[in-house]
């Protein structure tokens, strides 16, 4: 009984622990955000300092765990250039095509644009078996067809609700979020995550901070913006990415990814409730034919 117990309680927590995970990245989205709209940065600015500092406290802390451990994918040569091509088209291509549809939409349109990412991975996979679509993955697809095209036109033929900009970078959002899903499943089985997503995001910082030369830009930084960077750092990247992990490692990967999908959602609410972006009927429905997609391939064994 008590071991039963301890299994429920554990079961809760690691519930818990990914919902959180999910609204924290939610929540960041929207402060981004609220930094474009307000405070006057741009995507370019914000991806390269929030990957070079994350990245970086990400890695002090596995050094501290373990000073060994912390450095043992780069002592593999195949491994490191593995880490590298995640670094910079998993992570810093996920992070810099996500913060751009935010800059030209708003963070719950980009945030479920972003999530037709595991559509993707499904054709991806289906190409690489030489195998036609399951009616389930024709489903899927269709869903994520009709939810584009309701999202983007409102339903009509003849125009464009979103600029050609965020329609752009939230589709190839979803190319890279789908990079950096499959990229570094082979480090992930010798690697600890924390440590493959803090060397990740640390190498991305590093290259996009070579190529965008962020510290050229003029940018006004008061006690208000530099709150919200903080944010960002803290619940966007570090406690959202360990909460997620704790709660896949108690509950499974497939009940995270459902449960993880309240991103999308909590991205929308903060959208809508503390930035005051408007949604219509077709906008929500558009949202939930994404969303319905995840949940299907989430409950697919």
């Amino acid at each position: 009984m008590g071991n039963k117990a301890k299994h429920t309680a554990s079961h809760w927590i690691g519930f818990c622990l990914t919902f959180l995970g999910g609204c924290f990245w939610g929540f960041s989205g929207a402060c981004s955000q609220f930094l474009f709209t307000y405070k006057g940065l741009t995507s370019e600015w914000l991806v390269c300092w929030r990957l070079l500092i994350a990245g970086g406290i990400m890695v002090l802390i596995q050094i501290i765990r373990g000073r060994k451990a912390a450095f043992a994918v780069w002592r593999n040569k195949r491994d490191a250039g593995m880490l590298v091509a995640f670094g910079l088209l998993g992570i810093g291509g996920c992070q810099y095509t996500y913060l751009t549809a935010i800059q030209y939409s708003n963070a719950g349109t980009a945030t479920v644009l972003q999530y037709l990412g595991p559509a993707l991975i499904m054709m991806y996979l289906c190409m690489r078996a030489l195998r036609w679509p399951t009616r389930l993955e024709v489903l899927v697809i269709l869903l994520d067809l009709v939810g584009i095209f309701l999202i983007a036109t409102h339903g009509s033929l003849n125009s464009l609700v979103l600029s050609n900009e965020a329609l752009f970078w939230g589709l190839i959002g979803a190319v890279f979020f789908a990079i950096y899903a499959v990229s570094p499943v082979s480090l992930l089985e010798r690697y600890d995550s924390f440590s493959v997503v803090g060397w990740g995001m640390f190498v991305a910082g590093i290259a996009m901070m070579l190529w965008k030369q962020p510290w050229r830009q003029a940018v006004h930084l008061d006690l208000e913006a530099l709150f919200f960077i903080g944010c960002i750092l803290l619940f966007g990247s570090i406690l959202s990415f360990t909460l997620y992990i704790e709660g896949v490692r108690r509950i499974g990967p497939g009940p995270s990814s459902i449960v993880g999908s309240i991103e999308p959602v909590s991205a929308a609410l903060f959208s809508v409730f503390w930035l005051g972006v408007s949604l219509t009927a077709v906008d929500v429905i558009g949202f939930a034919c994404i969303l319905v997609t995840i949940l299907l391939l989430a409950l697919r064994k």
